[in-house]
């Protein structure tokens, strides 16, 4: 292929000053680093969708309204993004993600390879996240007592001994690494 390799970083939610050493890494490397971007929207899923797709979330359709609420944000259906135009173009386009909003069921399409990395402060396997995120999806639960019931319906009772238990290991761990668990200006 004669064309430049494309590839985009996207750390979601690092301070300024926490993503120093990895953005000087990166610009050593060649990579570009834009000081002033300004988001579209304060929340992840939006955001992506604007940096895929160039457009602000009323018109791609990723956003919060009175009826749709978190897990039923998604981009529209067949939204021409930018992974689908490089993939026209011969790329080949990866989706590398820690994030499960950010994955092929929230329709962030155009992806001929797709990988969802679990964070290492998680006990729950990769396919406890894909049950997850589907159960999630079809019943859209408005909290965690509604998702436990939705567990139990659906006698996915090992998912549900999990999550007790992966909520507080991530906050040890979040403890122990002494990681900011929200972020302070």
């Amino acid at each position: 292929m004669d064309q430049p390799h494309v590839v985009m970083i996207i750390v979601d939610t690092l301070r300024k000053d926490y993503a120093k050493p990895l953005e000087n890494e990166l610009r050593r490397l060649g990579f570009i680093s834009y000081d002033n971007a300004i988001t579209p929207s304060p929340w992840t899923t939006p955001a992506h969708a604007s940096i895929f797709t160039g457009l602000y979330p009323t018109i791609h359709g990723a956003h919060e309204t009175k009826n749709r609420k978190l897990y039923r944000v998604r981009l529209k259906k067949n939204e021409d993004t930018l992974p689908l135009r490089l993939m026209n173009l011969g790329y080949e386009t990866f989706l590398l993600t820690a994030n499960p909003f950010i994955t092929p069921q929230f329709e962030f399409t155009g992806f001929k390879y797709f990988y969802l990395i679990m964070p290492v402060f998680s006990i729950l396997s990769n396919e406890d996240n894909k049950i997850k995120v589907k159960l999630v999806q079809k019943y859209s639960p408005k909290n965690k007592l509604e998702f436990a019931k939705i567990l139990v319906h659906n006698r996915k009772y090992g998912l549900l001994a999990k999550l007790p238990f992966n909520y507080s290991f991530r906050i040890f761990y979040q403890i122990i690494k002494n990681w900011p668990s929200e972020s302070s200006y």
